[in-house]
């Protein structure tokens, strides 16, 4: 005991707060981590895309745009994926 009384452990209240915070802070890191890895994933795929326009790898590309793909051209025309990547009229 010191002079207070007191035992020199830890409280069980002061430890669940440590608990707490140590909790809190390794899950902060787990989350920047995994925001690096989310980045770096993101570069690679914006790399990957600009090496398939440069290439005219149609295969590529084609794995990068959704089959259901549609936008509106300066006409206000509905396109399809194949017509605004590719050129392509549908038949």
């Amino acid at each position: 005991m010191n002079t207070q009384g007191h035992s020199p452990e830890a409280s069980p209240s002061l430890r669940r707060i440590l608990a707490v915070a140590l909790l809190m802070a390794l899950a902060s890191s787990l989350a920047l981590a995994q925001s690096k890895a989310d980045e770096q994933e993101l570069i690679k795929l914006q790399q990957e895309w600009r090496a398939a326009i440069e290439r005219g790898d149609r295969d590529a590309l084609n794995r990068f745009i959704a089959d259901d793909f549609s936008n509106r051209g300066k006409l206000k025309s509905k396109r399809a994926k194949q017509m605004v990547f590719f050129g392509e009229v549908d038949g």
